[in-house]
């Protein structure tokens, strides 16, 4: 089956759209859905936008949502029965034993998302790759949550924005609208490429300085939504987005990254500016108040 999911609109609708960045307040989200309802003539993409949105924003909720816990701990091949508050949930990544406390910034979608993964069989791989690794092990969940909240800030999918992370243009959420219009799958699908290019250049830096810590995290994952931003921004305005070409993308962006952080030098891992980031704690973005 082709992944190419995505409709073509008339090329003057591309043509109008214009290439600033949105500012990202409520004026701002204002003149977005403007320029989107206007590009595409009509309410069906408006309406996936404030769809998204509503996803985006909804928390975790204990009574509707811990079921999704129980089948992320099988996806995880924990080798023992489901428990709500354990130890084991650092294995994946969380930073304590009750998985719900990271989840107050990217809600029930950073759960949905890090799900999403676990199934691909990738999450369960770089799990076996932490077990075996000499080097301090990449926090898999935390990398998760980060990855879908600041996924979710770019694209104007959240109330307020996280700082330091750049708001898409409205050329690049119009594209970005259309495509999910089609594939409903493809914030998660994207959020997977960034997850795998943050776990390929955290396993290419251990490899390279043995004094890799948590301290570094912070400025790993910035420099992979440096590659996000960069990817999205340098997708095709003047054609409709389709699934392979834009997975390609961003998978490409961050695996650059990766490959430029192995030939880089020990003294860089250990810069000051990578410790006091560590300051902020795994969940800076991810936490960030709703």
């Amino acid at each position: 089956m082709s992944l190419a999911v995505a409709v073509r609109p008339p090329h003057s609708e591309t043509s109008k759209l214009p290439h600033t960045n949105i500012m990202h307040d409520s004026k701002g989200v204002r003149r977005c859905e403007v320029a989107v309802v206007h590009a595409l003539g009509g309410h069906e993409v408006q309406n996936r936008l404030a769809q998204m949105r509503s996803m985006a924003a909804e928390p975790f909720d204990e009574t509707t949502h811990a079921p999704l816990l129980e089948e992320l701990w099988k996806l995880a091949g924990i080798d023992s029965p489901f428990q709500r508050t354990s130890e084991r949930w650092l294995r994946l990544g969380f930073q304590g034993s009750e998985p719900a406390t990271d989840l107050r910034g990217a809600g029930v979608l950073g759960v949905r998302h890090l799900l999403h993964f676990f199934a691909s069989g990738r999450g369960l791989v770089i799990i076996r790759e932490n077990e075996a690794a000499t080097h301090m092990a990449i926090p898999l969940a935390a990398a998760s949550l980060n990855i879908t909240h600041m996924l979710c800030s770019h694209l104007h999918l959240l109330e307020q924005a996280v700082p330091n992370v750049p708001s898409c243009s409205a050329c690049t959420l119009v594209q970005f609208l259309r495509l999910a219009a089609s594939c409903p799958s493809v914030l998660a699908l994207i959020h997977s490429e960034l997850l795998s290019a943050l776990a390929e250049r955290w396993r290419a830096l251990g490899r390279a300085d043995a004094a890799l810590t948590l301290m570094h995290f912070p400025e790993q994952l910035g420099l992979i939504r440096s590659a996000m931003a960069r990817a999205l921004a340098e997708a095709p305005r003047s054609c409709i987005w389709t699934l392979p070409t834009l997975l390609m993308a961003v998978r490409f962006a961050g695996v650059n990254e990766a490959r430029a952080s192995a030939m880089g030098s020990p003294k860089r891992l250990s810069s000051p500016s990578a410790r006091r980031s560590s300051r902020h704690g795994l969940f800076s973005a991810a936490n960030a108040a709703r």
